[in-house]
């Protein structure tokens, strides 16, 4: 909503939300994301990053876990 809580926390369209009370939000779908939230009760914590650092992150954990498998490949 133009006026919602997210707005007056300063929340943009294009921020990503990378977390909901400690628990990773990355790729997870829409739905879940939407009711981890519903069911967090009283009080949320959201880890949230703008669209570029999103991106950052995106390919950091990409870049990682690319070297994880690489690596266990070897194993």
């Amino acid at each position: 909503a133009e006026d919602g809580p997210a707005k007056a926390a300063g929340v943009c369209e294009e921020d990503r939300i990378l977390e909901i009370n400690g628990e990773s939000a990355v790729d997870t779908p829409h739905e879940d994301v939407v009711n981890m939230i519903r069911t967090s009760g009283n009080t949320i914590t959201f880890l949230i990053a703008d669209k570029d650092c999103g991106m950052y992150y995106h390919q950091k954990v990409n870049i990682f876990n690319t070297k994880i498998r690489d690596r266990n490949s070897f194993l």
